[in-house]
């Protein structure tokens, strides 16, 4: 085998052993579906606001008063003329947390900053539709995901 060889070997061996250690070891939210037939597991996510700028939604959540804000997925917006985007697919952490460790630079409510095309952009008084799921209480660490509770978040509004 020629040196060049080798190198590209060794480079696809190693690219694929850390994308296998970081998908085997490292972690992600997951979770319970909040709903009221589980009192111990304090619903109350709320979805306060959200503002449209050329390029830009700042979105901002709250989780009940057990913890902050830990993660955000499934985080999407569209318009009433077919504009639409996709910021999140799966939770992804956010506000400070780390896996199961938290630090007190967590916040509730909780800003989020998502930026996607302008040319997407509703025009001034065009409605939109805002969806994300918002998970708190991460805590318990399962093989590679993080168990949390969450709840699925809708807000419509004006641009």
């Amino acid at each position: 085998m020629n040196h060049k060889n080798f190198v590209v070997s060794f480079t696809l061996t190693v690219f694929f052993f850390f994308m296998y250690v970081k998908k085997t070891h490292g972690c992600h939210p997951g979770g319970y579906y909040c709903n009221n037939t589980w009192p111990s597991r304090h619903c109350g996510a709320e979805f306060l606001d959200a503002t449209l700028y050329p390029g830009t939604l700042e979105i901002k959540v709250s989780s009940p008063n057990t913890s902050s804000p830990h993660a955000l997925g499934h985080f999407s917006f569209h318009d009433d003329h077919g504009h639409s985007y996709r910021f999140l697919d799966g939770p992804q952490f956010v506000n400070c947390q780390e896996c199961a460790n938290h630090t007190s630079c967590q916040i509730n409510p909780f800003t989020f900053h998502g930026t996607f095309d302008p040319k997407l952009t509703p025009k001034k008084g065009d409605w939109f539709n805002v969806s994300v799921a918002v998970y708190w209480n991460c805590t318990d660490v399962v093989r590679d995901w993080v168990r949390c509770t969450y709840e699925k978040l809708h807000y419509r509004g004006q641009a």
